[in-house]
């Protein structure tokens, strides 16, 4: 038999997991030494164990007499009974109905398919399922995922009925919506905006999170608030919030819509920073705080507002507003602080929020987003260049290549003057894309806008592009089948040269080689010269010592 073991189990838990009768005894016989959480672990990764079923329900009922309720309930609620029981298992079934507890007494109700609610007797009607005790309600719900739109309809009918009558208190409906909304599974299914190809499944989550949404006028605050702070903005084919069901809300509800991360509403979120007279300051608060932001215009319309207006607006963006634009929290920090701003506080301190801000946002950004807002930012702070907030200060207009910008400066108007660098930047990157090498030719022009300091090294690296245009010009060289010809007679001149020095330093050797070889002749001539000198002397002195010595050699 083969081990199916779960890979993600401890060593020495594998051991004791064999899907084979020797492993179950094992098993068995360790098992009142396992430690509660030991026991909770293989209990929970049993049904990923391939063995036969006779054997894992003895680990089961095993399980059934622990002492610890949560051990407990996980055995009941694996093991299922057939309508046709045998004694042993009625005996069985009664012991888990009974027990104490109420987690492990109704831990049989519970069914992972979510189809079974079609079928469940306990589910045909409300009647049916308030008539049950909240624990038995609970575990009813507890592995459901799908089924919003019959949540919905239970919890309505229930307010409308039972929660009057008092067959169910809000504290129980409160439990019951907790249970189903806040659940992983819940938010896998639901909160998951990439769609499949399965029409009809998109359309069924999109349907169920309507439903549930259109709850939330018709119940009560604690758990209408549940529904707002956990419903998806969009399922499925729903793309939105039903309108209706926002119009119903509360202030204090919108509120707590608008405070999530997740959820966009950006024409809801301008229309309440725009609303004029009476204000409700948390609710605006919550409309900038995230998912909000403004284009050119709406600033330069923010800016006409009177100082009394316009600041206090200015300072409330610089601290709460998270997702405005590069340039927009610059112009805000500027703003503030040509005004009436101190070393002492008022509108300095909100400026430096804002600059907190920008600083926070450069390390948010990412890919064509962050580049096109950093452009954005170049071109504010060149125009609050040529046109300080101030106006007792002089500015500098653009010259060299960003000549073609200095035509559109609005005198005395900073913000309009960065409009008008905006119109007429993109009006300039339109003409490049006539150019030959366009990317090249817009990198060029881009060099020449400021540098932003709050990027570590950009206030030095005038040639931030050129790294770029060399490469793109050594890509198209590449491909350039003249290019290639003449790097091809280049190698060839260059194989030649190579041949050319190689023959010279042979040359340089051999002769060198040659006049050493010439030197040692000369020597070796000179050395036999003597060696035959020296053995001619030789034999003249044998030949004259024999003359003197014989004649006394023969003397009488």
């Amino acid at each position: 038999m083969q081990s199916h073991v779960p890979p993600d189990v401890p060593a020495y838990v594998k051991e004791l997991m064999q899907p084979t009768p020797s492993g179950i005894r094992k098993l068995l016989a360790a098992w009142d030494g396992i430690s509660p959480e030991t026991q909770m672990l293989i209990l929970s990764k049993f049904d990923e164990v391939q063995a036969p079923p006779h054997l894992i329900r003895k680990v089961y009922v095993k399980a059934l007499d622990s002492r610890n309720a949560y051990v407990r309930y996980l055995a009941a609620r694996n093991l299922k009974f057939e309508r046709s029981l045998s004694e042993e298992e009625r005996v069985l079934k009664n012991r888990i109905e009974n027990d104490p507890e109420p987690l492990v007494k109704y831990a049989l109700l519970e069914n992972p398919s979510s189809l079974s609610v079609m079928y469940d007797e306990a589910f045909k009607d409300a009647d049916s399922f308030f008539a049950l005790p909240q624990e038995a309600r609970l575990a009813k719900l507890r592995l459901i995922v799908g089924g919003g739109k019959w949540i919905a309809g239970l919890l309505s009918e229930a307010v409308d009925k039972h929660l009057k009558d008092g067959t169910v208190s809000e504290v129980e409906l409160y439990e019951i919506l907790a249970d189903y909304l806040t659940k992983p599974a819940f938010r896998e299914r639901y909160a998951n905006t990439q769609q499949t190809y399965d029409g009809y499944n998109e359309y069924t989550k999109g349907s169920d999170i309507e439903s549930l949404w259109e709850l939330v006028p018709k119940l009560p605050g604690s758990l209408s608030v549940l529904l707002i702070e956990n419903l998806p903005e969009a399922s499925g084919l729903k793309t939105e919030i039903p309108k209706e069901v926002i119009d119903a809300m509360t202030d204090t509800q919108v509120e707590l819509l608008l405070s999530r991360k997740d959820v966009g509403l950006k024409e809801l979120r301008k229309k309440i920073f725009w609303e004029e007279g009476d204000r409700n300051e948390r609710l605006r608060s919550a409309s900038i705080r995230v998912n909000f932001s403004l284009d050119n215009d709406e600033f330069a319309k923010l800016l006409t507002k009177p100082p009394k207006e316009r600041i206090p607006i200015l300072e409330d963006l610089g601290m709460m507003a998270q997702d405005l634009r590069l340039c927009i929290y610059d112009a805000i920090h500027d703003a503030l602080f040509a005004s009436d701003a101190s070393l002492f506080g008022g509108d300095y301190e909100y400026a430096l929020l804002a600059r907190d801000h920008l600083k926070r946002r450069l390390e948010e950004l990412e890919d064509w987003e962050r580049e096109s807002e950093l452009t954005d930012l170049r071109l504010y702070r060149l125009a609050q260049t040529a046109v300080p907030w101030d106006s007792s200060k002089t500015g500098s207009s653009p010259s060299g290549v960003l000549n073609f910008l200095a035509e559109e400066i609005v005198a005395g108007d900073t913000w309009a003057t960065f409009t008008a660098f905006f119109k007429a930047w993109r009006r300039k990157q339109d003409e490049l894309e006539n150019e030959e090498d366009p990317i090249a030719a817009k990198n060029n022009l881009l060099r020449y806008l400021p540098r932003i300091y709050e990027i570590k090294g950009d206030n030095t690296d005038l040639d931030l592009f050129a790294g770029i245009d060399q490469r793109l010009k050594d890509i198209r060289q590449a491909v350039d089948s003249t290019s290639v010809a003449k790097y091809e007679d280049l190698l060839a001149s260059h194989e030649q040269n190579i041949v050319e020095k190689q023959e010279y330093r042979l040359k340089e050797y051999t002769d060198a080689f040659q006049t050493a070889l010439n030197k040692l002749q000369v020597e070796q001539k000179g050395q036999r010269k003597l060696m035959y000198t020296i053995t001619a002397l030789l034999i003249l002195i044998l030949i004259a010592v024999l003359v003197l010595v014989l004649p006394f050699s023969w003397a009488p």
